[in-house]
């Protein structure tokens, strides 16, 4: 079952993006989130995803990883991006709105992952110079 699951995460990561040279050289980083500064979005150009961290919390009197942290894999497509939790069972993505600000160092992205916030609001992260 694991080399199943890591056969299929080899070949989506092989084919789930469609991104050129100059997109993934602009993205690759770290990107802080504005607000509270505690999430970061981490892109790598050798990945055709981005990892999501958050810290870690105490669950079951473990220390773990914050919920939905991790890997995800990612297609931009106009304003929007197509995002696909790593550690999800599924393999259906979600869109959400996608602002990349070169000028500003910023992008906004729609919530993917917050719990106390709408669906519907947008997220901003500064790149980490």
């Amino acid at each position: 079952m694991k080399n199943l699951i890591f056969i299929a995460f080899i070949l989506v990561t092989l084919t789930s993006c469609d991104k050129n040279d100059i997109e993934n050289s602009s993205l690759n980083g770290v990107w802080i989130e504005t607000i509270h500064k505690t999430d970061t979005l981490v892109f790598d150009n050798q990945f055709t995803g981005f990892s999501l961290n958050r810290g870690t919390e105490i669950r079951d009197g473990y220390l773990l990883p914050k919920y939905l942290s991790g890997p995800y894999m990612y297609e931009i497509e106009n304003d929007s991006i197509s995002l696909r939790w790593s550690a999800s069972g599924s393999f259906k993505a979600t869109k959400y709105y996608f602002e990349l600000d070169l000028q500003n160092e910023q992008i906004k992205i729609g919530n993917f992952y917050v719990d106390s916030m709408n669906t519907g609001e947008i997220l901003t992260f500064k790149k980490n110079n």
